[in-house]
């Protein structure tokens, strides 16, 4: 006999854009600590999701993006479209363990800027994985002298 477990629906609470806006992003959106586009962005100066994207998706080591964004490359080689944030990623990994998290940052997302949505209140969908509501870009990026 299999047990089937009775989970409730859940319905996001945002629009089909904002889970968008929470759940993928452009390399030509804003990168909140620096002042620039991410694909203006030295690999380092990065949020761990966009650093995960291009070395587990796009397959390009940290010395390849730094190159191309000195050349200006970066969209030519990227493109204008959207990247979804996949379960696969180490960052979202490390989430779904949550026993590995670093006390020094957001609890929801461990400094990685992605978090889980554990109960499907964002996407509608339970293990989502959801840009982070924080607001404490400087910590996230490992910028201690921006948060001064």
């Amino acid at each position: 006999m299999t047990a089937v477990l009775n989970a409730p629906t859940v319905q996001p609470v945002f629009s089909h854009a904002e889970i968008e806006s929470m759940t993928s992003f452009r390399f030509t959106d804003a990168n909140p600590e620096m002042g620039r586009s991410y694909a203006e962005s030295a690999f380092r100066d990065l949020p761990e999701f966009v650093q995960d994207i291009v070395e587990d998706v796009i397959d390009l080591s940290a010395w390849k993006w730094n190159v191309l964004v000195e050349l200006g490359q970066v969209l030519e080689f990227t493109g204008p479209d959207r990247y979804t944030i996949p379960r696969s990623l180490p960052c979202v990994q490390r989430l779904a363990r949550r026993g590995e998290g670093r006390s020094e940052f957001c609890p929801e997302c461990d400094g990685s800027l992605v978090m889980i949505d554990t109960d499907g209140s964002y996407t509608g969908e339970l293990g989502t994985p959801v840009i982070c509501t924080c607001v404490n870009w400087a910590v996230h990026l490992h910028r201690p002298e921006v948060a001064a």
